[in-house]
């Protein structure tokens, strides 16, 4: 027991132990007691609980992520308990420390989905031969597309979509420039 790590030593709760912030190398005062860590790992299952809602809007689902994120991202590293969390989030199992690049990956898909499904509603009302009124939804779901390329990050698929959009744009400008040529 005597040769136990430092940071696994529970303290009573509300006492604040100093310990280096890994990421920033700054000097943190952190609660480590049972407490305090049985509160953040409640806060994160019921943030992953609310991701998984099926009818959680986009804007909800993205601060939620953020939040288990930041909330993992500051204790995690302080707290042994909290490395072997697992939580379930949008049906896959991850161990939410140890796996915080697959939390950002689940958070990239689940972006990827909400614009993808969005710029097809957007496309949906207009169909290929109404002319400007499917420009204007192309062009609308392509910056509806562009605005969620921070969060998707670089997927091809997507990539793909933004692409063969654009080259339904030029094939309506080119469509309507051989129109005007034969007046």
């Amino acid at each position: 027991m005597a040769d136990k790590p430092k940071d696994d030593v529970y303290v009573e709760e509300g006492e604040l132990r100093k310990m280096r912030d890994p990421r920033t190398g700054q000097i943190k005062e952190v609660d480590l007691s049972l407490p305090a860590l049985s509160r953040t790992m409640e806060n994160i299952r019921k943030s992953a609980e609310i991701i998984n809602q099926p009818n959680v809007s986009f804007d909800m689902a993205m601060g939620r992520f953020e939040y288990i994120k930041e909330l993992v991202l500051d204790s995690a590293q302080f707290s042994p308990k909290l490395q072997n969390l697992q939580i379930k989030i949008l049906n896959r199992n991850i161990e939410i420390v140890k796996n915080i690049e697959e939390l950002d990956e689940i958070i990239a898909q689940f972006a990827k989905q909400h614009y993808m499904k969005e710029a097809k509603n957007i496309l949906s009302k207009t169909d290929r031969k109404s002319g400007f009124q499917r420009i204007d939804s192309l062009q609308q779901a392509i910056e509806f597309l562009m605005k969620g390329k921070k969060h998707v990050g670089d997927d091809e698929e997507y990539n793909k979509y933004i692409v063969s959009l654009r080259k339904e744009i030029m094939e309506h400008h080119k469509s309507a420039s051989d129109l005007t040529r034969g007046i």
